[in-house]
């Protein structure tokens, strides 16, 4: 929120997907002051929080989604404006990401997006959202490796590989 509210007041304006297509495909002008606020994987709180940031301050952006992250649901969960009305709770799950495995493992277990929550933000024009990846697998670099992968504590939100089981493989330096 600080964020947006010092960008406010310093004349700069969050501009939409839209105009920034405009912009760098067909070279139409923005204002001088221009960003294009960007979220990355389609987590909740994007949803939750920074679209009704946004929308308080008069800025827009876009939400890069992994798609096989989203859950189909029939209605979008709650926003932080609705926390602070008091109709609601603030969301529990955003704040506790690091949970227990099947074998009792810490593992993070981060909240994406559904379907009804992108068709809100659609909607409302705040936040577009677009397509970041499928799956957002890792991608190695090199066959070197130093040891073998243990069960541990998932370290990157997207530690997900073509493998179902990755325990056991050699560790290869990798992109995410």
């Amino acid at each position: 929120e600080e964020h947006c509210r010092t960008m406010q007041e310093h004349g700069w304006r969050g501009v939409s997907l839209a105009e920034a297509e405009a912009y760098f495909i067909d070279g139409e002008p923005l204002p001088v002051k221009s960003a294009l606020i960007t979220f990355d994987d389609g987590y909740l709180d994007n949803y939750a929080y920074a679209m009704p940031v946004l929308q308080r301050y008069g800025h827009q952006g876009v939400m890069f989604a992994v798609t096989s992250r989203m859950a189909n649901a029939s209605e979008p969960r709650f926003t932080l404006e609705d926390a602070l009305a008091g109709n609601v709770p603030p969301l529990a799950e955003l704040h506790e990401p690091i949970q227990p495995d099947s074998l009792g493992l810490p593992t993070r277990t981060d909240v994406f997006c559904n379907t009804s929550e992108v068709q809100a933000m659609h909607k409302g024009g705040v936040l577009a959202v677009a397509g970041h990846s499928r799956y957002h697998r890792s991608v190695f670099l090199g066959e070197e490796f130093p040891h073998f992968v243990e069960p541990a504590m998932q370290g990157r939100p997207f530690y997900v590989t073509a493998y179902g089981n990755i325990w056991g493989l050699p560790t290869f330096t990798a992109l995410s």
